[in-house]
This record gives C-alpha cells, sequence and structure tokens, in this order.
C-alpha cells in the first residue's frame, strides 16, 4: 500500500461521521422534492394547460412544469446518493465486525482515532488501548491496510472524468 492509498483510506475512515449526516440531509431534501412534487400550486387549475395572452417565458406555470420535467431525475439522483453512502456505511460496519472478531482493540482504535476523532494519538494508546506508541502505529497501520484490502473498489483513484483507475 503506497502513501497515498493510505492517506485515501484516512480520509475515508475520518468522512464516516459526515456520510450518517448527508444520509440525513439527503433524506431530508427527498421529501421535500416530494412534497413539492405532490402539491402543485393552488393557482395554477390545470398544470397542462398551454399559457394563454399575457404569459411569459419565466411565469409561474411555466416554472412549475420545468420542475415537474425534472423532478423524476432529481429524485433520482438523490435515491441513489443515498443507496450510494449506505451502501458505504453498510461496508464500514461489516469490516469493523470482521475487526472486532479478530480483535477488539482494532475496532476500538477505528472508533477513537477515525469516527470520534481522539487528539493527540497518545490519548489512544494510553487511555483507551493501553498499548505503547510502537503498538499504536502497527496497530493503526493494519487496520488502515484491512479497509484498504477489504474495500479495494472504495479507494480506487478516480479520473477526472470519473471514471476509476488502479
Amino acid at each position: 500500500m503506497t502513501k497515498q492509498e493510505f492517506r485515501r483510506v484516512e480520509a475515508w475512515l475520518y468522512s464516516i461521521p459526515r456520510m450518517r449526516i448527508a444520509i440525513e440531509n439527503l433524506k431530508s431534501e427527498l421529501e421535500k422534492l416530494d412534497t413539492k412534487a405532490a402539491s402543485p400550486p393552488t393557482w395554477m387549475s390545470n398544470p397542462n394547460a398551454i399559457p394563454v395572452r399575457g404569459g411569459n417565458l419565466d411565469s409561474k406555470q411555466e416554472k412549475w412544469l420545468e420542475f415537474m420535467d425534472e423532478y423524476p431525475l432529481r429524485r433520482q439522483e438523490i435515491l441513489q446518493q443515498i443507496r450510494d453512502r449506505e451502501q458505504q456505511l453498510a461496508h464500514f460496519e461489516k469490516v469493523m465486525e470482521m475487526l472486532r472478531a479478530e480483535n477488539g482493540q482494532y475496532a476500538q482504535l477505528v472508533k477513537a482515532k477515525y469516527i470520534e476523532k481522539v487528539r493527540p494519538d497518545w490519548v489512544i494508546w494510553e487511555t483507551m488501548l493501553f498499548v505503547g506508541k510502537t503498538k499504536f502505529y502497527e496497530m493503526r497501520q493494519y487496520v488502515v491496510k484491512a479497509f484498504f484490502d477489504c474495500l479495494p473498489a472504495q479507494f480506487l483513484e478516480r479520473t477526472k472524468s470519473g471514471q476509476k483507475i488502479a
């Protein structure tokens, strides 16, 4: 594992708490979008009617019709983002279960360092794990490598076009 890959895995681990918040916000956004789509404006008797004399391209009716045209695609995008993040969290939990089964201290280290963001590191190794500095950094290396090995697709580098490369 290269230094860059190690940093990429650590950055992802640090993002786990934010991912949970992102899922909540996306679900809230989806709810607002669905509510808006289910409640057409009361001023519009027939949203499919063609605007008549006095209307303009920037009218409220036009904006509503544009929203309804974009609604299915936007809804699918949000649902996909929720699924992707939930899948990442499920993968994280699965690797955490594996680490717990191997050695409970591995899971404690991940939780303290990356989820709870306990600083500085010596607090973790002295007061939580009760190990020395060298052992702590060996354990850290092990858990990061475990995530890298278990979730290889998660840590592939992306090109500017969004395609994953090895």
